[in-house]
C-alpha cells in the first residue's frame, strides 16, 4: 500500500508545473544569472604586480636597507610585489610619461626616500604605504641606537625587523566571496521544498480541497497517506538539489570543496526542513492555496535577503551582527553557512552547529504539523 500511495503522488506531483517551476526551472535560472554578473568578479580582486622604476643613484647605493626592501618585494615568487627597473633620473621620468610605470622612487641626499607620480591611484597608495613602512622602521631604529647603543649587539634590532603574525589561517586558499551566492541558491532551493509540502497536506485535508475531502472519506489510514506523500515530494526535492548541483559543477565548474559527505547530508536535511516548513504553514491555518503559496514565498526570499543573496555580502554580515538571534533561526542563512564553513575551513565545528541547528529546524516544524494534524476534525465533509 505504502509504495502504491508513493508512486501515484510522485506522478501527481510531477504533473503540478508551478510546483515544477519553482522547485526545478527557478534554480536553474538563477544559477544561469549569477553565473553570467558573477563568474569573473574573483579575477578583479586578484593583486597584479605594480611597475615601478628606481633611480639608481649614489644615494641608493648607500642604502643597503632600502635596497634590500625594494630587493626582496621584486623576488619571481608567489608575494612578488614590484616589477622594478633600475635607470637614471631622466628615464624614470620618461617612463612616467609614457604611463610605463605607476611612479618611481628617488632618494636625495638626505636618504628620504621621495616617491614621483603622475597621478593618484591603488598602486601608487601601495608604493606609499611601503615607502612610509620603512622610514617608520629607519626612524625607530635611529632612535634605538641613539638612547641605547648596546641595542645593536643584544639582538633588539633584529627583533625590531622581524615580522610575526599571531593570526593563525585556518581556511583554505583562493576562498572568493562570490561563492556565497551560490551557496545561498542551494539553501533556497532547499527552502522551496515547502511548496511541495504545502502541496502535499492540500490534497488530505478536507477542509482545504476536494481531492482533500475524498482523501478523508477514504478506507486508508490518514497518516500512511501523508507520509508515503511528503517523502515522495521529498525524493523529488532530492533529484532537484542533485540535478542543481551538477548543472553548478560541470557546466559553470563551481567549486564547492571536497567535502562531498557532508555536503551531501547538509542538503538533504536541508530538504526536509523545506518540506516541513510547508507542511506546517500548510496545516497551521485555514487560508487559501495562493495565500499559502504567497506565504512561502515571502518568507523563502525574505530569508534569502538576510543571508546576502539580494546585494553585496555586507548585508549579511550586517544582518549577523545586528539581529544575532534571528541570523541563527533563519533556515536559509543556516543551510549557507553550513556549504560555506565545509568550502572555507578545514575543521567542522562550524558544520556541525549549522546542521544541529537546522534539523532542531525541522524537528520541531514536524512536532507542531503532527499536533496540528491530530486536532483537526471536521463535522461534516
Amino acid at each position: 500500500m505504502f509504495k502504491h500511495l508513493f508512486i501515484n503522488k510522485m506522478k501527481i506531483l510531477l504533473k503540478n508545473k508551478a510546483m515544477l517551476f519553482w522547485t526545478l526551472i527557478f534554480p536553474f535560472v538563477l544559477g544561469t544569472f549569477f553565473q553570467l554578473a558573477l563568474g569573473n568578479i574573483g579575477e578583479s580582486f586578484k593583486m597584479e604586480v605594480i611597475p615601478v622604476a628606481v633611480v639608481d643613484n649614489k644615494y641608493y647605493q648607500e642604502d643597503e636597507i632600502l635596497k634590500g626592501v625594494i630587493s626582496s618585494l621584486s623576488e619571481d615568487n608567489e608575494n612578488k610585489l614590484f616589477e622594478t627597473v633600475y635607470v637614471d633620473e631622466s628615464k624614470a621620468e620618461a617612463m612616467l610619461n609614457n604611463e610605463e610605470i605607476d611612479g618611481y622612487i628617488l632618494l636625495n641626499e638626505n636618504n628620504n626616500p621621495q616617491m614621483v607620480v603622475k597621478e593618484n591611484g591603488v598602486n601608487q597608495t601601495i608604493i606609499k604605504s611601503v615607502l612610509d613602512e620603512y622610514l617608520q622602521m629607519t626612524s625607530a631604529t635611529k632612535q634605538m641606537i641613539n638612547y641605547s647603543p648596546e641595542a645593536i649587539y643584544n639582538g633588539v634590532l633584529e627583533s625590531m625587523h622581524k615580522e610575526k603574525n599571531y593570526v593563525v589561517d585556518d581556511s583554505t586558499e583562493n576562498i572568493d566571496f562570490s561563492i556565497n551566492y551560490f551557496f545561498t541558491l542551494i539553501a533556497m532551493t532547499c527552502l522551496y521544498g515547502s511548496l511541495i509540502g504545502l502541496d502535499v497536506i492540500k490534497d488530505c485535508e478536507a477542509n482545504l480541497s476536494k481531492r482533500g475531502a475524498r482523501m478523508c472519506m477514504a478506507p486508508v489510514n490518514k497518516f500512511k497517506v501523508i507520509i508515503a506523500s511528503l517523502f515522495a515530494g521529498y525524493v523529488i526535492q532530492l533529484v532537484a538539489i542533485a540535478l542543481l548541483f551538477a548543472y553548478l559543477i560541470f557546466v559553470f565548474n563551481i567549486n564547492f570543496g571536497n567535502q562531498i559527505l557532508p555536503t551531501v547530508i547538509l542538503s538533504m536535511v536541508g530538504c526536509l526542513a523545506g518540506t516541513a516548513l510547508g507542511t506546517f504553514v500548510g496545516v497551521s491555518n485555514k487560508k487559501s492555496e495562493g495565500f499559502k503559496i504567497g506565504i512561502l514565498i515571502a518568507l523563502t526570499m525574505t530569508c534569502c535577503f538576510f543571508s546576502g543573496m539580494m546585494g553585496v555580502i555586507n548585508i549579511k554580515v550586517f544582518f549577523d551582527e545586528t539581529f544575532p538571534i534571528l541570523a541563527k533561526i533563519n533556515p536559509i542563512n543556516i543551510i549557507t553557512d553550513g556549504l560555506y564553513s565545509l568550502f572555507a575551513y578545514n575543521n567542522l565545528d562550524v558544520y556541525y552547529n549549522c546542521l544541529m541547528r537546522i534539523s532542531i529546524f525541522s524537528l520541531i516544524l514536524i512536532v507542531l504539523s503532527y499536533v496540528f494534524i491530530r486536532r483537526k476534525k471536521y463535522d461534516s465533509i
